[in-house]
Order: structure tokens, then C-alpha cells, then sequence
């Protein structure tokens, strides 16, 4: 995602009937934390769960920052990124 493309693929997102957001901090040109917020500032989404993955040893600050549902570090068990989901959907 680079410029004016990164802008329309975050629209495409409003467009989804999404039921959770899992988000990777580290993405080419916005990080995860930048779109959880730009999903909590639209009516469509604000609602909606997102949780924020990374190997980055502050995502649990990003995670704050941006309003996430839950945050799941990496490398992670696969146990623990399913708990996390099924709790947010239930």
C-alpha cells in the first residue's frame, strides 16, 4: 500500500461485513495501530473487534493507543490466537 492506494484499500475495508479485524503491526506503508484507529473513527466499524499482532515487544501499547480488542505477540501459539478470537466472537 503506497499513497493514494492505501487510502482506497482502507475504504475497501468500510465495505467488508466484518465480524473481527486481526491486524499486523508492521505493514508496508500504514501500521496496524494507524488503521484500528481509522476503523474505530467510522460508524460501520467502530465496533467491531480488532485485535493487533506483532513481534514487537510495545504492541501492547499500540494496542492501547488505538482502542484494540486484544493484541497477540509473536511468535504465538496458535492455542492462544484461537482463545483470543473465539472470545472477542462469542
Amino acid at each position: 500500500m503506497t499513497g493514494l492506494s492505501a487510502v482506497a484499500q482502507l475504504d475497501e475495508l468500510l465495505k467488508l461485513s466484518a465480524d473481527l479485524f486481526v491486524l499486523d503491526e508492521h505493514l508496508p506503508a500504514v501500521s496496524g495501530h494507524i488503521i484500528c484507529i481509522y476503523l474505530r473513527s467510522q460508524p460501520r466499524t467502530a465496533k467491531v473487534p480488532v485485535i493487533l499482532v506483532s513481534a514487537h515487544p510495545e504492541i501492547h501499547n499500540y494496542a492501547g493507543l488505538c482502542e484494540a480488542n486484544g493484541w497477540v505477540g509473536k511468535p504465538f501459539d496458535n492455542r492462544d490466537f484461537i482463545r483470543s478470537v473465539e472470545q472477542l466472537l462469542n
